[in-house]
């Protein structure tokens, strides 16, 4: 979030259009710093780059290739526990009504835009609301690719989650794209 709200403090002191602040703000916060290069060097392993006649994965972030890429969150504002930032974790997205119920209305949302999109959902608790998502007939042509791992540095669990699902998400991209 901060480094949205400084590009976008950047695009407003050049005096940019809005819409153009906007894309370069969000093009420059998703998924940045450690959490973007952990996400790229596990794309880059699965050859997702390589399907879409990339390079690297890392290119999906670069300006020009965004309507490739489109990012989104369960919840798309900010939402605090106790006063504390909300982790996904307490209570359990799944198990709050409120919580579960917001993720799926925006998550619906988002889908309708992108038919036949691959979903990579980054942890179990975003694939847990995709799998509910499924089960209800909600994701039309969209597909998961089930167990990538949420690629924080926090988690700890990531290298063994990713090695563990690694040649199951290899066949998902090959049955969504073909031989690469």
């Amino acid at each position: 979030m901060k480094t949205a709200f400084e590009t976008a403090r950047a695009g407003l002191l050049q005096g940019l259009p809005d819409d153009e602040i906007v894309r370069k703000a969000k093009e420059a916060a998703r998924f940045s710093g450690s959490m973007r290069r952990n996400l790229i060097s596990m794309l880059d392993e699965l050859e997702l780059h390589r399907y879409l006649g990339l390079a690297s994965s890392g290119e999906l972030f670069t300006q020009g290739i965004g309507s490739v890429l489109h990012t989104t969150s369960l919840l798309r504002y900010p939402v605090f526990v106790q006063g504390k930032n909300y982790t996904g974790a307490q209570p359990p997205l799944l198990s709050n009504e409120f919580l579960r119920e917001t993720a799926f209305a925006f998550t619906k949302e988002e889908l309708e835009r992108q038919p036949g999109a691959l979903i990579i959902p980054l942890g179990k608790t975003v694939e847990g609301l995709l799998l509910r998502m499924e089960e209800a007939g909600f994701l039309g042509e969209c597909g998961i690719l089930h167990g990538f791992p949420h690629p924080s540095g926090a988690n700890g669990h990531r290298h063994k989650q990713f090695a563990e699902h690694r040649e199951a998400m290899k066949r998902r991209l090959e049955e969504k794209f073909g031989r690469a």
